[in-house]
């Protein structure tokens, strides 16, 4: 049995499947874990797609992030956030057609019952971030979807009360233009761009062991073409 952790797959279905495929996940055994670290929407055209196809997967655990929140006040009646629509949204709107009433009531289910973070033996899992001198409990949830000082704090301190800590939501572009995890203390960043121009990955949790497919290529609302990138890589000395 294999555990993996993906972030950020924002619309891109082909990637999403694709990556799977890669690693050869156990879609009939269910002998593979997966756990998504929220924002599986907005950005490429098959929110709707990812949806089902995560819904499908065995043994999937849903993280929320923040674009899962925006999107969720949608699908629920609620308004058209310019932010949102600009975000990514107008891509999602239009994986359902425009209409509420053509999202089922599982993908309203998924988002709204997800976690906003886990705890699996003494590694943590969330989408943007919190704040390692209280308690995660304590954190508050717009903090945990929306926060990126836990990267600026991981640079120079290993984030106390566990032995991996894995985020997503900042996208490790934003650091040195990087398209691959990156690993600051015992802190994992794990959204590569793979919604928009970078690389979607997916990670082995024990290992650190990666694989990546291309992203979304950004085109204005064009964004569900895959590139034919693949690579798989092992940091053997992130443990050093």
């Amino acid at each position: 049995m294999t555990d993996y952790v993906i972030a950020d797959i924002h619309g891109n279905y082909e990637g999403f499947k694709n990556i799977l495929k890669e690693v050869n996940y156990d879609m009939e055994m269910g002998t593979d874990s997966l756990i998504i670290l929220g924002d599986i929407v907005d950005g490429g055209r098959k929110t709707r797609q990812c949806i089902n196809f995560a819904l499908s997967l065995p043994n999937m655990i849903f993280i929320v992030g923040n674009h899962d929140e925006w999107c969720l006040q949608w699908m629920k009646g609620g308004p058209e956030l310019p932010i949102w629509v600009h975000q990514g949204g107008y891509a999602t709107m239009e994986s359902y057609d425009y209409k509420r009433e053509n999202v089922p009531q599982s993908h309203i289910d998924l988002l709204q019952n997800a976690p906003y973070y886990i705890i699996k033996d003494d590694m943590i899992f969330v989408h943007g971030g919190f704040n390692p001198l209280v308690p995660i409990q304590n954190n508050k949830p717009e903090f945990l979807i929306w926060d990126r000082t836990l990267i600026k704090y991981a640079k120079e301190n290993p984030v106390g009360g566990y032995s991996k800590v894995f985020v997503g939501h900042t996208s490790t572009q934003l650091y040195g233009n990087k398209t691959v995890p990156q690993f600051f203390n015992n802190l994992i960043m794990c959204d590569t761009g793979g919604g928009w121009n970078g690389s979607l990955s997916i990670i082995d949790i024990n290992t650190l062991k990666y694989w990546q497919v291309g992203g979304v290529h950004q085109q204005g609302f064009e964004r569900d073409k895959v590139s034919n990138k693949k690579t798989y890589i092992y940091d053997s000395d992130w443990s050093k």
